[in-house]
């Protein structure tokens, strides 16, 4: 699919064309998706966990990385949404 048929295909063509993607293509392009809202997040554990992403997709022997990263993401969540947080709004 090139990029013209990309940016003009129905959401039912979209599916078909990730779907029929391979693993490791998925995972580019999800990594790809990200980094594209990533330039909001300002967390460097999300940054790191793309990388890894994209490592884990091009060589698929990082799998302890991939968890690494993943946990570290999942700390700094807890974090931002944990009470007495300033984003956090107490009812």
């Amino acid at each position: 699919m090139t990029e013209a048929e990309w940016l003009t295909a129905d959401d039912r063509t979209t599916r078909a064309a990730v779907m029929n993607l391979d693993p490791r293509r998925q995972r580019l392009l999800a990594a790809a998706c990200c980094r594209v809202f990533g330039r909001w997040i300002d967390y460097p554990a999300a940054h790191t966990a793309l990388d890894t992403v994209e490592v884990f997709a091009d060589t698929g022997k990082t799998k302890a990385a991939l968890r690494r990263a993943r946990q570290a993401v999942q700390q700094q969540r807890e974090a931002l949404f944990a009470p007495g947080h300033p984003f956090v709004m107490n009812n």
